[in-house]
């Protein structure tokens, strides 16, 4: 029917309400579709007065599939359930759109709130005093409300069932088969939403932060959007310039576009690190990625690559197509590519091992002699213990804890090293901490170990060579005009 004006329109509704009205069919099915979804909500309990069980089973379902209404008050119960929820099943409320596949068109900006209990929102909006009290007492206050306020108390109680009845359905109902997992976060799964609501011919756009290109319990659903050519664009945004005001200013968003299965995309345009939509104008910010660079950059994780420019993006393409990656894991029936030999694992813990470490002013009141980085005594020595802050992505002299005060270093503040110490190649990085050797053995094989800590002399001679390797490469690339398309 037209809807040329506002009376087509109240026609349209009148007449829907009266075909949903004129027969059950339509109520046999919705009966059904609430019964199936409540069953994920349904308290776990034993039989009721009546001997019978109140989660919904397959038989139910088919039942009132067949307008049969065998168990009236579970069927009351799951209506009651899908008004509180409540339960939208989109095929019965858009039968003429799913007929033809999908949406034409979705938009949306979903929340982005993780699915679990929020003590801090929840009793900020019904008992303030408990909200503001810090985290044991807190919890104490609530465990005591079937004595102080049984009432609030049976309003958490009913919150926590319906915030775990929604991960439930999230995790085993098979609509979120690529992002319900980890910690569910809600505009995740609208993103799935929206992409799975949308039609073969159809778009989608959506506001949504930008974690869902680089975060690993969404690697699956973007590394899926990006095998079949569902991307059209993602744009990144920090929140620097408030474009939304009610958000801390570091808050990182984007522009997310998908298009429907008849319309692949066939490369993604990205830009990152934008603060306004007029960036977008500028080219150099904008790149364009075809699945075939995710499989190059990213073959493990499949996650977005981030560059600034896109000279940035060719740049580094350029490099990893000369290099390959530095390791890469096996994938279907492509077998793990390590030619390193190289394994990862957590060798110390700044928490649990912390025992095991001994200071600067500890080891030199022991008698410790420090050599270079490396305390000695006799055959025994203590090794450095780097921390992430002392190296960088091309520079394993970048700060030190050498010259720092006592409180910067209970801090954990180094400084950076000086143009002045770097150009020397005797300058070694000063850490907070040092291990005993054998407890780093203790963690290494014997081949490992030999691989791994290098005598000082060969550290010296193996920097040197290393140097003048630089050296030579820098000569190289100034010589080389940046047209020439070489990394």
């Amino acid at each position: 029917l037209d809807e040329r004006s506002p009376t087509d329109v109240q026609a349209k509704e009148e007449l829907y309400q009266q075909l949903r009205g004129s027969g059950t069919r339509w109520w046999d099915v919705k009966t059904a579709c609430d019964l199936w979804t409540y069953a994920f909500f349904a308290p776990l309990r034993t039989a009721g007065p009546d001997g019978l069980d109140h989660v919904p089973t397959t038989d139910n379902v088919r039942n009132a599939l067949q307008g049969r209404n065998t168990r009236p008050q579970l069927y009351g119960e799951a209506n009651a359930a899908s008004q509180v929820h409540p339960f939208f099943h989109w095929p019965l409320e858009f039968p003429d759109v799913f007929e033809h596949g999908g949406f034409d068109v979705v938009l949306g900006n979903p929340p982005w709130d993780l699915v679990q209990p929020e003590e801090v929102s929840f009793f900020g909006i019904h008992e303030p005093g408990i909200a503001e009290m810090a985290g044991a007492r807190r919890k104490a206050a609530i465990n005591k409300l079937p004595e102080t306020d049984p009432q609030l108390g049976r309003l958490w109680e009913s919150h926590k069932r319906s915030i775990e009845g929604l991960s439930k359905f999230g995790r085993t109902s098979g609509r979120f088969e690529l992002t319900a997992v980890g910690k569910i976060n809600k505009y995740s799964i609208f993103a799935e939403t929206a992409r799975t609501i949308c039609g073969p011919t159809g778009r989608v756009g959506m506001i949504v932060p930008s974690g869902i290109a680089t975060d690993d319990t969404t690697k699956v659903f973007f590394a899926d959007l990006v095998d079949r050519r569902s991307l059209v664009s993602l744009y990144d945004f920090e929140n620097r310039e408030k474009i939304f005001p009610g958000i801390d200013s570091r808050i990182k968003f984007c522009l997310l576009t998908l298009t429907g299965t008849d319309r692949p995309s066939l490369q993604a345009e990205f830009a990152f690190f934008l603060y306004r939509a007029e960036q977008l104008q500028n080219a150099d910010r904008r790149f364009v990625l075809a699945p075939e660079d995710f499989a190059l950059f990213n073959p493990n994780t499949r996650t977005c690559p981030i560059f600034r420019t896109r000279r940035d993006a060719a740049i580094a393409g350029a490099m990893y197509r000369r290099a390959g990656v530095f390791w890469k894991e096996a994938r279907g029936s492509q077998p793990e590519v390590n030619p390193w030999g190289v394994k990862f694992s957590q060798m110390l813990n700044m928490t649990s091992d912390s025992h095991l470490f001994r200071t600067l002013g500890e080891l030199v009141g022991d008698g410790w002699q420090l050599e270079e980085n490396i305390f000695v005594r006799g055959e025994k020595r203590y090794l450095p213990l780097y921390e992430a802050k002392l190296f960088h992505q091309y520079d394993h002299r970048f700060a030190t804890f050498q010259g720092v005060g006592e409180q910067a270093r209970r801090g954990g503040n180094a400084r950076e090293l000086t143009v002045d110490e770097k150009a020397d190649p005797e300058a070694v990085v000063i850490p907070r901490y040092w291990v005993a050797e054998e407890e780093v053995i203790k963690r290494l094989d014997k081949q490992e170990l030999g691989n791994t800590i290098l005598d000082r002399q060969t550290d010296r001679q193996t920097f040197r060579v290393l140097a003048n390797l630089a050296r030579s490469s820098l000569s190289e690339i100034s010589r080389t005009p940046p047209t020439s398309g070489r990394g």
